[in-house]
């Protein structure tokens, strides 16, 4: 009878620790799948930041460079038109 009781125990202990594996195991999966994507969140995020800040660098010598050419186009335009003013000036002064 001793040993029966024994069996018995065992397998009552053996059944509660296999219920409980599959759950720990569930549980543990469960942990690991969430560790990986606040992760790949994390990363996607410093992919983000850094994509911003080149942009934002690369925007503002963009922007420099645009305005560079705005510059030299507009002394450009002037010096035409002083240019057609001298011509237009030479051309009165050698009318008269």
């Amino acid at each position: 009878m001793l040993e029966l009781e024994r069996y018995i125990s065992a397998y009552i202990w053996l059944e509660y620790t296999l219920e409980d594996f599959p759950m720990s195991i569930d549980h543990q999966a469960r942990e690991r799948l969430a560790q990986q994507r606040q992760h790949a969140e994390h990363l996607q995020d410093t992919m983000l930041e850094r994509a911003e800040a080149e942009l934002a660098a690369d925007g503002g010598s963009q922007i420099a460079e645009q305005a560079r050419e705005a510059l030299t186009e507009q002394r450009l335009h002037e010096q035409q038109l002083q240019d057609n003013m001298l011509e237009r000036a030479e051309e009165e002064v050698g009318s008269t």
